[in-house]
């Protein structure tokens, strides 16, 4: 009974330091994949929050005249200076930053522009974002 106790502890200890990264442990350069209130924090103090996100593509069953975009709303905390932006998913916005140092891009969404017809909440999107330091 006593090895069985010492052999399912350890078997819990094993599992529970393979569970996924801590939010500090975000490198940059990396995919990282977020929700509306993730933050992602680096270990240098710098971090970014997707605070909303908005989907303003064309729905299925629609006739339109343009493919519309996902708005992102951050909120950052950068080299101990506070920003909010928007970032907009579409070939043709630029999606300024505030920052000069660092350059956030994101890099997919899901669901998908081929996939606008699902009945998800835009709350639960997931997106890969990549963030640098130029």
């Amino acid at each position: 009974m006593k090895k069985f106790l010492i052999l399912l502890l350890a078997a819990v200890f094993v599992v529970s330091s393979c569970s996924k990264k801590d939010v500090d442990d975000f490198e940059y350069g990396e995919n990282i994949t977020i929700r509306v209130g993730d933050v992602v924090s680096f270990e240098d103090g710098n971090n970014l929050k997707l605070v909303k996100a908005e989907d303003n593509r064309c729905c299925c069953f629609c006739d339109c005249f343009w493919q519309g975009y996902i708005a992102l709303y951050f909120e950052a905390r950068i080299d101990e200076s506070d920003y909010e932006f928007e970032y907009d998913l579409h070939e043709s916005f630029e999606n300024p930053q505030p920052f000069e140092v660092y350059r956030l891009e994101v890099v997919g969404s899901d669901p998908d522009r081929d996939d606008v017809c699902n009945t998800i909440p835009v709350e639960d999107y997931k997106y890969t974002i990549v963030f640098n330091r130029l």
